[in-house]
């Protein structure tokens, strides 16, 4: 929530200040496209710090064993599997996993190697496969 008020404060910042960027090339009929703001309506959202603290807090077991058995009542097929991957992963980056490949996965080693191109730091990782993980790979 922290970040998306972030987000919508600077994007209602910017809208204020549109009709004065002179490099501006969002431009209406009659000039420069205005958009009638006056205030920053974001600015009166109460920041929390607590909301600041991303990552402090853990799934427990007993919601993730509930969040894996009722992911197929809110999404499809498809997804369900993907999300369960996830978890399975402990994590991993959704973008990492979207980007690899079949053969990034080793059955025997029971390992996926990602490789640097597509993680975020650009570095090599190997993610080690549980029984979760392996279970949710249809053709593993």
């Amino acid at each position: 929530m922290g970040h998306v008020c972030a987000y919508l404060h600077a994007a209602f910042n910017n809208g204020m200040g549109a009709h004065l960027d002179l490099l501006s090339t969002a431009h209406e009929e009659e000039g420069v496209r205005r958009f009638y703001l006056t205030s920053n309506p974001v600015s009166s959202v109460k920041s929390h710090s607590e909301l600041k603290n991303v990552g402090t807090r853990h799934l427990s077991e007993q919601e993730l064993s509930q969040l894996w058995h009722q992911l197929p009542m809110f999404v499809s097929s498809n997804m369900a599997l993907f999300f369960r991957l996830l978890i399975a992963l402990g994590g991993q980056r959704p973008f990492e996993i979207l980007q690899a490949k079949w053969e990034y996965y080793d059955e025997e080693c029971s390992i996926l190697s990602l490789p640097g191109a597509i993680t975020k730091n650009g570095q090599d990782q190997e993610v080690p496969l549980n029984k979760y993980a392996l279970a949710g790979i249809p053709i593993l």
